[in-house]
Formats: structure tokens, sequence, C-alpha cells
């Protein structure tokens, strides 16, 4: 087995959106072993709650941030609160996804497919242009954009 590879992350800053879901809670804690101070987005403030006391082991700043990401507003005031209290944010997990039911594409709802859309495209669009404004402006960053969505099945039989 080969040893994990540790990078050095100390100061600097990522900025997770579905943070309190399983994927987001992963990087979270990678990124904080590795001395990151963790931004958790979500709409689930237990579960972020959660992750954020699952941070303190790590000694590494954290926030929270209830955030609905098909909602510019409420993405850019995310943003806006996380570079208050962290000063600038340097690495964007884009990880807020909905994945619906398993269903044929004849028998999907039309009600769960439109939240499919919602937040696996425009959320994720909402973020991507927040991130991209905000390190354009901070002279660099990175954008890791994990959002799929792999409800819809076109099966016809």
């Amino acid at each position: 087995m080969t040893a994990r590879a540790s990078y050095d992350f100390a100061g600097k800053t990522i900025l997770i959106t579905g943070g309190a879901g399983d994927i987001g809670r992963a990087t979270a804690q990678r990124f904080a072993a590795d001395g990151a101070g963790v931004v958790i987005l979500d709409l689930n403030e237990a579960k972020m709650a959660e992750v954020a006391h699952e941070l303190e082991a790590y000694k590494i700043p954290v926030a929270t941030f209830r955030c609905n990401v098909t909602d510019p507003d409420d993405v850019a005031q995310a943003f806006s609160g996380a570079v208050e209290q962290f000063g600038r944010i340097d690495y964007v997990f884009n990880n807020a996804g909905y994945q619906g039911v398993f269903a044929k594409t004849d028998e999907y709802p039309e009600e769960d497919f439109q939240k499919v859309i919602d937040i696996n495209v425009v959320g994720v669009f909402h973020v991507l242009k927040a991130a991209a404004q905000h390190l354009r402006f901070e002279g660099g960053g990175a954008i890791v954009n994990m959002a799929s969505h792999a409800g819809v099945a076109g099966l016809t039989g």
C-alpha cells in the first residue's frame, strides 16, 4: 500500500458547496488534514454542524453558510461571508448536486427533473460564476466541479 501524499494547504481556504453530503464531508476532511481552512455551503444546517464539529480535531478555521445554490443572491452572500471571515478563497469544490429518482425517462416526474436541472445546472453555474469572479480578482485559484446527475435513465423497456 502506498502512502497518501500530503500537501501544505496551511493558510489556504477551500469553499465546498454541498459540504454536508458524503463527498463534501470527505473533501473537507482531506483539505483540513492538509491544513486548509474550510467553508461549507449547504442547505442542511444540522449536517453542516456535524461536519464542522468533526473538523475541530484538525484545529483549522471552519465556517458554515446555509446556501441555496439555485439563488444567485444566496451564493453571492455566502462568498462574501466567506471572504469576510477568511480574507480570500483559494479553492472552490463545487459539489452541490441532486441525484433525483432513478426512473425510466418516460416515467420521470417533471418536478423532480426540474429540481435536478435547477441544482445541477443552474446552481453549478451560479457557483462557477461567483468563484470565477472572486478568483480572477484575487489573481488565481482552482475550481473543481463535481456536481453530476446519474438518476435519469434513457430506458424504454
